[in-house]
């Protein structure tokens, strides 16, 4: 493996960790969307119901949001190398 490739994955890597943290806060804020929205139906209605399976709900929300929303926006190899070009400002000499 050349060193151009040992570039290439290491920049796909990280760009797929930002992607991964961009839908981590994603799927975070629309669990506690849900997990607020279930607290006030059970409050206004005066319900008799566990909050902690909202909770749960709302945690799974987010890893499944954020698992999906990974798989779905991973990087190519080739969308890697031009953003390793336009970081070292190379005018697509990797890609």
């Amino acid at each position: 493996m050349s060193v151009i490739e040992k570039q290439v994955r290491k920049a796909r890597r990280r760009l797929t960790n930002n992607i991964f943290l961009d839908r981590l806060a994603f799927g975070l804020l629309a669990g506690a969307g849900l997990w607020t929205v279930a607290i006030l139906v059970v409050r206004l209605l005066a319900l008799h119901l566990p909050l902690w399976q909202g909770a749960w709900c709302g945690a799974i929300l987010a890893g499944l949001v954020t698992l999906v929303g990974t798989a779905r926006a991973r990087p190519s190899p080739l969308r890697a190398a031009v953003a390793l070009d336009a970081a070292a400002g190379l005018k697509e000499r990797l890609s």
